[in-house]
């Protein structure tokens, strides 16, 4: 159980011939390559990490366009940006969200095939919602009250 070698004639790599538990451990070992730019072809690092980004969030073009705006609009000081955590985020909705008449919930029971399907569905009190957006100033003049 031997392995022979042989190398082309011009290498200058004389033949060689080893047992089997011998062939592959040849004493020379080979530094590991180290890339000092993982992130190439993208120019650098942070852009392969945005790109990255958007590729995990699914965006798409215009998406992508618009969220590279916002940053470049924060990043050149025009705009205050607060937000540090989702938790920052869902805050802000939550606040923003007890502006408005709120969604209730009702549950919509339904026979089928001898079992009881219950769907959940959310819906706004009409009347609430029609004050709301009236009570908005920049809605309001906007609104048409006579027939046409």
């Amino acid at each position: 159980d031997t392995f022979k070698t042989e190398f082309h004639p011009h290498s200058g790599h004389p033949t060689t011939i080893e047992t089997f538990s011998a062939y592959g451990s040849g004493s020379e070992t080979r530094s590991p390559i180290v890339d000092d730019t993982p992130w190439h072809p993208f120019t650098c690092h942070v852009d392969f990490e945005f790109a990255e980004l958007t590729h995990k969030a699914a965006l798409n073009k215009d998406q992508t366009n618009e969220l590279l705006k916002f940053i470049w609009r924060v990043a050149d000081g025009h705009t205050k940006f607060s937000f540090r955590t989702h938790a920052d985020v869902a805050t802000a909705w939550a606040r923003a969200s007890s502006q408005m008449t709120p969604l209730e919930k009702h549950v919509i029971p339904i026979d089928y095939k001898k079992q009881t399907i219950e769907y959940e569905v959310y819906s706004r009190p009409l009347w609430d919602w029609a004050m709301d957006l009236l009570a908005n100033p920049l809605l309001a003049p906007h609104f048409v009250w006579d027939a046409q």
